[in-house]
């Protein structure tokens, strides 16, 4: 299956071209430029192309994986307060909001979870 690369007209319009990534390559200026086949030049469109996808890096961090139902937002809070630690959740998916990685392991030693990707420092499984 060949990728879709997205590239904008200057007249706003998002156009779709499929084709190898070496033929991108070649077909692509350096400037991020490719001349269509009407001949209008276009630049590609990074956002478009990647649109729809959550950020992957970078804090404020939101996880669906350690969330909760949106009425069970108080419940959750008042149990990582009695563990001193303070988490606000996204109101309308029940998610919490990790500001740092200390901040996102603290939360998950509080409620007893743990990242299987994490790293030195990071919360490990209980029953090691």
């Amino acid at each position: 299956m060949m990728p879709i690369y997205c590239y904008k007209t200057d007249d706003g319009a998002v156009h779709q071209v499929q084709m190898t990534a070496d033929r991108m390559v070649r077909r692509q200026r350096k400037d991020g430029t490719i001349t269509l086949e009407d001949g209008r030049t276009a630049t590609r469109d990074m956002t478009a192309e990647w649109g729809g996808r959550r950020k992957i890096a970078g804090w404020p961090m939101e996880c669906n994986a350690s969330g909760v139902q949106p009425e069970d937002i108080p419940e959750a809070q008042a149990e990582l307060a009695g563990a001193g630690v303070h988490c606000d959740f996204n109101k309308e998916t029940g998610d919490p909001v990790y500001t740092s990685r200390a901040h996102r392991s603290a939360c998950l030693r509080a409620i007893g979870m743990y990242d299987r990707n994490a790293g030195y420092g990071d919360p490990e499984p209980l029953n090691k």
